[in-house]
């Protein structure tokens, strides 16, 4: 008996010869009567997964059904394709999407890459390099790939900027890192505390800068054509506050050698009286 096949016509299942069966010469299929898919194609060769397989599968003819897409590849133009740069499928038989975080270096990937430890991603990167991934806010970029905790006394935005100290501390600016000519090694981050260089409140003004009159390490320094008087670095060239500060050394010295020997020679008026 002829093997009868069906085929949907116009919306009407109609039946059509597709093969004939005898005894000698076993099934013969019939080439001018192929069976119609339901994705529509017409053929003896299953049209691989084209409206056969569920989504994210693929019809193998070694087993003779459908199969998973394996991870890191999606189904896509009837074959299973590598997920593209920036994106990923993490279990076989899913769609491939982006890096929500975290990078996608290569195709295929089942997988993001994470961002190092302190960094992530900038918004609308297109994740594929972990060029991408920056330092985030409180985080400086000690070297590339490396982001560490600001350091205390220092404030840090992210990014590639570098740390900046805060008032009343103080960074080696010379450091080739900070913009200066000098190696510094794994040092060039430091962060000191201006109060080790005995200067005055207020001598460190933030951003490794100092007060006017000020420079060196640590702030500690006068600069050229100021001089130190009571901690404070004056400018010699500005004549009325030199005097004055002149006056104010001077009332200061006076006090300070009557309290050593003075009041032996030179009595207080109310001193004398009361030894009259």
């Amino acid at each position: 008996d002829p093997e009868l096949g069906r085929r949907a016509e116009g919306g009407v299942l109609v039946e059509r010869q597709v093969a004939i069966y005898n005894q000698t010469g076993g099934l013969t299929l019939d080439p001018a009567s192929p069976p119609m898919w339901p994705s529509g194609g017409v053929s003896w060769a299953p049209p691989h997964g084209d409206g056969l397989c569920p989504r994210g599968e693929i019809y193998d003819e070694g087993a003779w059904g459908c199969v998973k897409c394996p991870a890191g590849t999606e189904m896509r133009s009837g074959a299973c394709q590598p997920c593209a740069r920036g994106t990923f499928s993490v279990a076989p038989g899913t769609d491939c999407i982006p890096c929500l975080d975290g990078v996608a270096g290569s195709q295929g990937m089942s997988q993001c890459t994470a961002c190092p430890p302190l960094s992530s991603r900038y918004l609308g990167s297109p994740a594929i390099s972990l060029d991408e991934c920056l330092c985030i806010q409180g985080a400086y970029l000690f070297q590339p790939g490396e982001c560490r905790s600001c350091p205390v006394g220092a404030h840090c935005d992210g990014g590639a900027a570098r740390p900046r100290s805060l008032p009343g501390f103080w960074m080696d600016m010379e450091c080739r890192e900070l913009g200066g000519q000098r190696d510094c090694g794994d040092d060039w981050a430091s962060v000191w505390d201006c109060r080790l260089g005995m200067v005055p409140l207020g001598a460190c003004t933030g951003n490794s800068t100092c007060s006017e009159g000020r420079d060196g390490v640590l702030c500690a320094n006068c600069l050229e054509s100021h001089a130190r008087l009571a901690a404070e670095c004056i400018d010699c060239t500005d004549v009325s506050v030199f005097v004055l500060w002149l006056a104010f050394g001077l009332l200061l010295l006076v006090l300070f050698f009557y309290a050593l020997v003075g009041h032996t020679v030179f009595p207080w008026p109310v001193q004398a009286a009361r030894r009259q």
